[in-house]
């Protein structure tokens, strides 16, 4: 995809994809099936990010920053950004550094 940044309309465009991409990867996820990586597109104002993956909501030493927008689907990342962070807090939970 073609990004303008002054293209409203290209911008108007790729919200209901987005959307579209946001479910289908929630409902990969109930059905068990492997995860693509994800892609993203455009930038942080005018962007996408397809294949998106959630973050987990709480682990051993970590909780959600917001319930409500994890509920509302506002805690998607990129799969490579959720595996960092996911093995960050498992290396942390490990670490004598919180002992």
């Amino acid at each position: 995809m073609c990004w303008k940044d002054d293209s409203l309309l290209r911008f108007a465009q790729i919200i209901p994809i987005c959307a579209i991409l946001l479910v289908s990867a929630g409902l990969s996820e109930l059905h068990g099936e492997t995860e693509p990586e994800s892609i993203c597109y455009g930038t942080t104002s005018y962007g996408c990010l397809e294949n998106g993956v959630k973050l987990p909501i709480k682990g051993p030493n970590y909780l959600t920053y917001s319930l409500i927008l994890s509920g509302a689907g506002r805690t998607y990342v990129h799969s490579k950004v959720r595996d960092v962070i996911v093995s960050s807090y498992r290396s942390l939970e490990t670490s004598t550094l919180l002992q």
